[in-house]
């Protein structure tokens, strides 16, 4: 870090916005939100297939059977 209290940005594009946002609303509109939307898809489609499974029991098979009939149900 330079020692004239500035950090250095290596390998990002500028962003205005994000220069001016403070970390406060991003947590708020973007963490929260991510968070939010994890919670519903594990509770909608994986938790009603997987949550009586112990970790060790979920194979390969068990998981790709579970990808096609998402497929297939749209």
């Amino acid at each position: 870090m330079p020692t004239d209290g500035r950090r250095r940005r290596v390998g990002r594009a500028p962003s205005v916005h994000r220069g001016r946002q403070l970390f406060e609303r991003y947590v708020e509109d973007v963490w929260f939100t991510t968070r939010q939307n994890y919670t519903y898809c594990l509770n909608r489609h994986i938790m009603p297939t997987f949550a009586e499974f112990r970790m060790v029991d979920v194979l390969a098979a068990d998981v790709r059977e579970w990808v096609a009939k998402l497929q297939v149900d749209g």
